[in-house]
């Protein structure tokens, strides 16, 4: 089977769409059976890590990312993706489209992967030119006669906005990236180098958008005694996105101060780290699909504080702290809860959390993403 894909997500830094796509590629690569190719906005060329696969942009990537920051530029590039895409997909047997739908309309069968329908349930969170992208794509999407998504609640939204007969839909969990099952590498020197001790700080992870609601983190920990913050700062985690934060005035006085401080993006070593040595990972994103932090920090054995009612707190299967998304208050009780119940030095809560993240496994995924490719092509 000749399987393509849009590599051009693969390129860090990844957002978790980028992830799944490079742990599912690389987990599909040991079957024979498969030939995987990557699109990169010009070419269908072969997969291979090291190559398609890189860490750092090309030229083509490189032109495509400054693009991309102009105004109209996004869509612009969107445009030139999808002039080349029909010519450079028409040998492949299927296309799985990891990033929602496929660059363009194409005669090859198309397996969608829907992540979370939060551009219907909260358009509000996305740029403008990025639902009328999605909407563009949408009848081409639902006619695909089996649908792919990463979760039970993702699932049931797609059957609830688009009208999906559960029966065409698959899911396929997401894995955890092996390195977070072992222990940590350089431990001392990456906390001493981010400036924070082991147990004693806080942490925050993704994209930094509207969707992931860090002003309820904010807020949450604003409102923690003085003390409590000088020992214990606030890391938040990820690449630029887009739109306003709307983040607590207060927000600046404590970055002066050293308590909130904004990292960017990190390589997965430090992030091992900061994952494995943390008090609790806040994960307060009120709509997510999936939300691979939280499983991430569970293989390390660091218990999640999540947004209740979502896919997030089905990861965690009991084992996180639940609470609701826009409620402070409840937030920063859970913060101090951590903080009394010394959960970064509770062996047992550490094990179970470790042991259920096994439910997340990318050789699991391949293997029932590939029984969906022979389903579908047959």
């Amino acid at each position: 089977m000749q399987i393509g894909f849009d590599g051009t997500v693969l390129i860090a830094p990844r957002t978790g769409i980028g992830y799944y796509t490079h742990f599912l590629l690389k987990h599909l690569q040991a079957d024979p059976r498969l030939s995987l190719f990557c699109y990169n906005g010009l070419f269908m060329r072969p997969f291979a890590a090291g190559g398609e696969d890189e860490r750092s942009p090309n030229l083509l990537h490189s032109a495509a990312t400054g693009l991309k920051q102009i105004p109209g530029g996004r869509q612009t590039y969107r445009l030139l993706k999808k002039a080349n895409f029909a010519r450079a997909a028409r040998n492949l047997d299927l296309f799985h489209a990891t990033n929602y739908m496929p660059p363009s309309k194409t005669a090859v069968p198309v397996l969608p992967l829907i992540h979370d329908v939060s551009h219907i349930r909260h358009p509000e969170w996305h740029p403008a030119e990025r639902i009328r992208w999605l909407d563009s794509g949408t009848p081409q999407l639902l006619s695909a006669p089996i649908i792919n998504t990463v979760s039970a609640f993702s699932a049931r939204e797609i059957t609830a906005t688009f009208g999906v007969s559960p029966a065409r839909i698959r899911v396929t969990l997401p894995g955890v990236n092996p390195l977070y099952r072992e222990p940590p590498q350089k431990v001392e020197a990456t906390l001493r180098r981010l400036d924070v001790r082991s147990g004693c700080y806080f942490l925050c992870v993704g994209t930094l958008e509207p969707r992931k609601n860090l002003t309820t983190a904010l807020q949450a920990y604003i409102a923690l005694p003085p003390a409590t913050r000088s020992h214990f700062p606030l890391l938040i985690v990820g690449p630029e996105g887009w739109g306003d934060l709307a983040l607590p005035t207060e927000s600046d006085r404590l970055v002066r101060d050293g308590q909130v401080r904004f990292t960017g993006y990190l390589g997965e070593d430090a992030m091992h780290v900061l994952y494995h040595e943390a008090t609790a990972l806040l994960f307060p994103s009120s709509y997510e699909g999936f939300g691979m932090p939280v499983s991430e920090a569970m293989a390390t054995g660091t218990r999640p504080i999540v947004a209740s009612g979502g896919a997030p707190e089905e990861i965690t299967q009991g084992l996180g702290l639940a609470l609701p998304a826009f409620d402070p208050m409840a937030w920063r009780d859970g913060l101090l809860q951590a903080i009394d119940e010394k959960w970064q030095a509770d062996k047992i809560l550490r094990t179970s959390l470790r042991s259920s993240s096994h439910l997340f496994d990318w050789k699991t995924n391949a293997s029932e993403t590939l029984s969906i490719y022979e389903e579908l092509l047959n």
